[in-house]
């Protein structure tokens, strides 16, 4: 249980059709990384997230400038990580970017590639933002951490040389559950602060029952059984109300073939690294679009 990007059993079964390249990563990585104990914690998780990432890293595309910054919010200080296009001539959209991991793995550097990517496809501004993840700090620390991140990074987006009126959010699984709530409470504040929202296989409910969770209990990439173990850390009593984050105008864009984590692992994947692209190029034209 618990093998960070484990195959599982995909392989002859009528679930659902999974994209060769995906499987022949999984193959490998159950290859090099022996399988976690079911008791294994937090800590021992994430040190194998991360050495799964750094074995499989694939180089930071070029033409995208990077640097670190630190926010200075109340009470605490959240790393970031700031990717922009090299040789933007004007004051570019910005999009905060929330990491997957179950609100208890991964960071910075598990997702630089997915988010280096994501800037240079969609020409905008994407700050990746490093949370503090449970069971050390559960909801709604994460949750309180998105919000006052965003809120931050919009105040100050002039002084960082951004464009004052394209926002937007974006995260992939817990990280998409953290922009939606983040985006709907800081519009909450701000009506029509942020304008778009890319939420890529996000977090919506705190439900295991029916669909994807009955068709693919076991994987690949993730599995029921690790879903309730994350929703575990993350909440220490019942959900919140609001902890459905559907709803709104939406636009989907179907990843047919595709697993729960192919953003973060395109580099292995040719047709996950072309959604990827066909994505961030999309969301990118939403945000660019004439106001």
């Amino acid at each position: 249980m618990r093998r960070p990007d484990r195959a599982a059993n995909c392989i002859g079964d009528n679930r659902m059709t999974i994209d060769a390249d995906l499987l022949a990563y999984y193959a490998k990585v159950a290859a090099a990384f022996p399988e976690l104990p079911a008791d294994a914690d937090p800590i021992a998780m994430r040190q194998q997230f991360q050495s799964v990432a750094r074995e499989f890293a694939a180089p930071r595309p070029a033409g995208v400038d990077v640097e670190d910054l630190a926010l200075p919010l109340d009470g605490r200080t959240l790393r970031t990580r700031v990717y922009r296009p090299a040789g933007a001539r004007k004051a570019l959209p910005l999009v905060v970017y929330f990491h997957g991991g179950g609100w208890v793995v991964g960071d910075l550097d598990t997702h630089d590639l997915m988010v280096a990517r994501f800037a240079l496809d969609s020409h905008c501004a994407v700050v990746s933002v490093d949370y503090r993840m449970a069971p050390e700090h559960p909801f709604p620390v994460p949750v309180d951490d998105a919000l006052d991140a965003l809120l931050w990074l919009a105040e100050h987006s002039s002084r960082l040389g951004l464009a004052t009126n394209r926002l937007g959010v974006a995260g992939d699984s817990a990280g998409g559950h953290l922009a939606a709530v983040a985006a709907r409470a800081a519009n909450d504040r701000v009506a029509g602060l942020v304008t778009a929202q890319l939420l890529i296989y996000p977090v919506a409910r705190c439900r295991f029952e029916g669909g994807s969770f009955t068709a693919n209990a076991e994987g690949p990439g993730l599995t029921t059984e690790e879903m309730r173990f994350y929703w575990a850390q993350f909440l220490t009593a019942e959900p919140p109300a609001d902890d459905d984050v559907r709803g709104g105008r939406t636009e989907v864009i179907d990843a047919h073939d595709m697993t729960h984590g192919f953003g973060r692992i395109q580099a292995h994947s040719k047709a996950a690294a072309a959604w990827m692209k066909k994505t961030s190029e999309r969301f990118g034209e939403l945000l660019h679009a004439e106001r």
